[in-house]
């Protein structure tokens, strides 16, 4: 024996012997043989005896051996000799089991610390145990040990702390009402929302993304013990699985992300008879709406056209770079390349000439073209350099010029500007022809016009961007026209074309030249 204290007797079909103990476990005995075996708890191995405090034995109709002990039953199989357990986590109201009987339709009756257990092993797993307790009658949630017996009418008797408890087991009928579920109470933020309807009727309920904190409250309709009554619930689209939450009638949810869901509620009678079909509504949570499909779309179209913009801008751009890069070629071979001919020929005729008159002249003649060209090239440097983009530098260059050319010969020049952003950047193309322009009218007047004053007139006003240039010399003969008109005045007014805008020369007292176009912004 493993322990002379002995708790409680059984017998097998085998008629070995089963004898439990208060602290040795349990031991069988073969009266074929005189020997003992002991069976007892190994925490090292889960199919052993759950604790070798042995309280009860009871030899089912199958052939199975069942055991209550302080920490659990536990199921044996002879055949495996194998120790099943089972405790609260399976169903039993209380791990300590006083006493076990079984009736004639095949379930154990437990008495333990915490009511009375009906257990049938045929069941599913979470269905194998149903609890009574005093509201259901006991004297008492805690029984003793070795106050049990099944007496000869096939009444079963339990003692506990309070007295006696008697009943036949066939005659314990469980409720066999399925319970109406419905929903009692919907709450945002802990406070019961207003609704349009009762929330019972209610199908959808719709709600902002701010508002991701809520909760329902719901009810078994079956009044037979109502504090009994078992809810699992869970919300579709989001929970992976029923959340089953005993007899707590009510479920909370944070942070939800926008989208569908369908809240689903089951519950249960006091005897564990389940509505499956329950109750539901659908929960809509409206996105923010730079999450919604209209926003992403035009998002979309606008990220698009954003980059259409930048690309029409970046090829504009290249289209801009390659019409400058044309006239400066263009210029180049118009102006320097012609002005360095008439260098070379004259550079020729000095090579061949012997009339020091001749040489003379051609060295003049170099000495001027060769200024001019440092003039047309520092122009042409000028006008691509981007440190001179806006209007203002434009202004100061065409003065400075004008100051250079026309001091020599004592003309005065007055400059008026008004309406003007001279921080306004421009084009190179707008500075460039705007100020040959320029320099072309100043040019003619020093050549030509013999003036004593210049007057030039710069401004925006009424959509219109003008600039005016008048001096007050003889004007020109019909010849001098003829001249200008042949070349320079072609040029002129070919470079306000390429600027949109329009040229005009008149003869009043003096000669004006004036271009106008769409106003500089």
């Amino acid at each position: 024996m493993s322990d002379n204290n002995v708790a409680c007797f059984g017998e097998d079909r085998k008629g070995n012997l089963w004898i439990g103990t208060y602290l040795g476990g349990v031991n069988r005995f073969d009266p074929r043989t005189g020997q003992f075996t002991r069976l007892q708890h190994d925490p090292q191995n889960a199919n052993s005896l759950s604790h070798n405090s042995v309280t009860s034995i009871y030899a089912d109709r199958d052939g199975l051996l069942w055991f209550g002990t302080a920490q659990g039953l536990n199921k044996f199989d002879p055949r495996t000799e194998a120790f099943t357990r089972y405790d609260e986590k399976d169903g039993l109201p209380n791990a300590f089991i006083y006493s076990i009987l079984g009736d004639d339709e095949g379930n154990l009756w437990l008495s333990s610390n915490n009511g009375l257990s009906k257990c049938n092993d045929r069941l599913p797993a979470g269905r194998k145990f149903k609890n009574y307790d005093v509201t259901d009658g006991l004297q008492s949630n805690e029984f003793n040990v070795g106050a049990y017996h099944r007496g000869r009418s096939g009444a079963f008797y339990f003692g506990g702390i309070n007295g006696l408890n008697r009943f036949f087991p066939g005659e314990v009928r469980e409720n066999p009402h399925a319970p109406p579920i419905v929903l009692t109470a919907f709450k945002k933020f802990n406070e019961t929302a207003a609704l349009d309807s009762a929330l019972a009727e209610i199908k959808t309920l719709r709600l902002s993304y701010r508002e991701n904190f809520f909760s329902f409250d719901f009810a078994a309709l079956d009044y037979t013990q109502p504090e009994k009554n078992q809810y699992a619930y869970m919300m579709a689209g989001f929970d992976p699985d029923w959340i089953h939450a005993g007899t707590r009638r009510y479920a909370g949810y944070t942070n939800l992300d926008p989208g569908a869901y369908v809240f689903k509620v089951k519950g249960a009678n006091n005897d564990g008879v389940w509505n499956e079909t329950g109750a539901a509504v659908k929960i809509i949570i409206t996105p923010p709406f730079w999450k919604t499909w209209w926003f992403r779309v035009l998002a979309a179209a606008a990220i698009i056209g954003l980059l259409g913009l930048i690309y029409r801008y970046r090829v504009g751009r290249l289209l801009e770079m390659e019409r400058l890069r044309v006239r400066i070629a263009s210029d180049l071979h118009d102006d320097i390349g012609a002005t360095l001919t008439k260098i070379s020929l004259h550079s020729e005729l000095i090579e061949e000439s012997n009339e020091p008159g001749e040489i003379r002249e051609s060295l003049r003649k170099i000495g001027a073209m060769s200024r001019e060209l440092v003039t047309t090239m520092s122009d042409i440097v000028w006008s691509i350099d981007a440190r001179n983009d806006t209007l203002g530098n434009l202004i100061d260059r065409m003065r400075d010029f004008a100051t250079s050319v026309l001091s020599v010969r004592a003309t005065q020049i007055d400059f008026n500007c008004a309406g003007l952003d001279m921080q306004k950047k421009l084009p190179v193309d707008f500075r460039q022809n705007i100020y040959l322009i320029f320099k072309e009218a100043i040019n003619n007047i020093a050549k030509h016009a013999e003036a004593a004053r210049v007057d030039v007139q710069i401004k925006n006003a009424n959509g219109h961007f003008n600039m005016s240039i008048r001096d007050d010399g003889k004007g020109w003969r019909e010849h001098e026209y003829a001249k200008l008109t042949g070349h320079g005045l072609r040029n002129m007014k070919m470079r306000a074309a390429r600027i949109g805008g329009d040229l005009n020369i008149s003869q009043n007292g003096g000669c004006t030249v004036s271009l106008t176009m769409a106003a500089v912004r």
